[in-house]
């Protein structure tokens, strides 16, 4: 089935140029399964790449070496994963010389998947009908289903308590992901309550990080480098327990569930999950990425609380691109609320001018009322003409009878002072 438009499309295939060959064989073999699928530079494929991986059913990624390389489909993975598709994952080369191509952010993505090997020409004949099979079954989960999670919906969750956001930042990013655990504990008690004892209420963060690594140090070792562990163990004190030097029990339970639950390693998978999306994110959002564009402006089509959330975690980041781009981003999902407004309002005042331009600009996509003097503000006093522009933008976008007579007068100033010039 032709992919010349892009509703109701089944199926993206992600592949570099040196897969080209296995790429056409799944193309033709799923069209003729009446399949509508969308790959880069096939004829009929039209639109943005970012934009089909969006809106296609499930996300399709041949793995090999150049395909997970420098260069290769990384973005792509991550704006599948983020955007919640169904990852495919069909590899080229046996497993043990696949992990020596992935990067840190592909094995924490796509290791937890159960992956499909075309490694030979027999494995065409064989492995495809399992493939279509499973392609087929996940497609009409889809179309049965139901969408989650409206703009009102994430407003409302993530208008709580500080303590009580990481609830949004730590859901689980999907239902479809196979939940299948190469390593669990010998035991039935929660790590907090087999390790620290299920009545005390709090422990030093010197303790849980030192109790926590001696628990699963060395199946992590498997996995990581030591400069990754220790990421991931950061991740953990920075995000998840706000840098409190000590931990509740309350914390704790914010992020993995009861420690009453029956899975002894709640913790464990729920970091790895949540390291996953942060650093798809990254991966999606980060200047080197060919998928940014197309997800900035198609945000409102998968936006959830967790893609907010991680969104606004972004807002902090050290590289200014960064934040100008999470910005924007925050403003196109739509949703709005007084914590992300006034983060927004703050960042009107940050030392980079692309970020203050970005912050205008989200806020005129807000249209917040709140806003609309802070935006008058930034044109009285900003020094830089493009930031002064944006902030009028803002204003215009907002479209209340504040802004707009907030306008009006920012418009009859910029006329005097453009005449006073001329007359000079």
């Amino acid at each position: 089935m032709a992919c010349d438009d892009m509703d109701n499309l089944d199926m993206y295939i992600s592949y570099h140029d040196n897969d080209k060959e296995l790429m056409l064989y799944l193309f033709d073999r799923l069209e003729k399964n009446d399949m509508k699928v969308w790959a880069r530079d096939k004829e009929n494929c039209e639109g943005s790449k970012g934009t089909a991986i969006i809106n296609a059913k499930i996300f399709l990624v041949i793995m090999s070496p150049a395909s997970m390389g420098q260069g290769g489909c990384s973005d792509e993975v991550s704006l599948a994963y983020i955007s919640d598709k169904p990852i495919f994952p069909v590899a080229t080369k046996e497993y043990d010389e696949m992990k020596t191509s992935l990067n840190f952010s592909m094995k924490l993505i796509l290791s937890k998947i159960n992956w499909v090997f075309f490694t030979s020409e027999k494995d065409y004949k064989t492995t495809f009908p399992s493939v279509l099979s499973s392609v087929t079954e996940t497609i009409a989960n889809i179309e049965e289903g139901t969408h989650v999670g409206t703009a009102d919906s994430i407003n409302d969750e993530l208008e709580k308590p500080e303590e009580e956001i990481t609830k949004a930042s730590f859901r689980i990013f999907s239902k479809w992901r196979r939940n299948t655990r190469k390593y669990q504990r010998k035991t039935e008690k929660d790590f907090w309550d087999s390790q620290f004892g299920s009545k005390k209420s709090e422990v030093s963060w010197i303790e849980f990080r030192k109790t926590f690594l001696a628990v699963y140090d060395k199946f992590l070792k498997k996995k990581f480098t030591e400069d990754r562990i220790s990421w991931l163990v950061n991740v953990a004190y920075g995000d998840i327990f706000r840098l409190n030097h000590q931990i509740t029990k309350k914390m704790y339970e914010n992020f993995a569930g009861k420690t009453t639950d029956s899975d002894p390693d709640s913790f464990y998978y729920k970091l790895l999950e949540y390291a996953r999306g942060k650093i798809a994110m990254r991966g999606v959002f980060n200047m080197d990425s060919t998928v940014r564009l197309d997800a900035v402006q198609s945000l409102g089509c998968f936006k959830n609380a967790t893609v907010v959330a991680s969104l606004i975690d972004l807002l902090n980041d050290k590289d200014p691109n960064m934040r100008a781009i999470a910005a924007i981003a925050i403003g196109k999902t739509g949703v709005k609320n007084q914590r992300i407004v006034g983060r927004m309002l703050k960042m009107l005042q940050d030392d980079d001018r692309l970020v203050r331009e970005a912050a205008c600009i989200s806020l005129g996509h807000m249209q917040s009322e709140i806003a609309v003097p802070y935006l008058v503000s930034v044109w009285r006093k900003e020094i830089i003409s493009h930031v002064r522009n944006a902030a009028e933008v803002a204003l215009g976008l907002i479209n209340s009878d504040q802004s707009r007579e907030a306008l009006r007068v920012v418009q009859v100033l910029s006329q005097e002072m453009k005449d006073l010039k001329d007359s000079e």
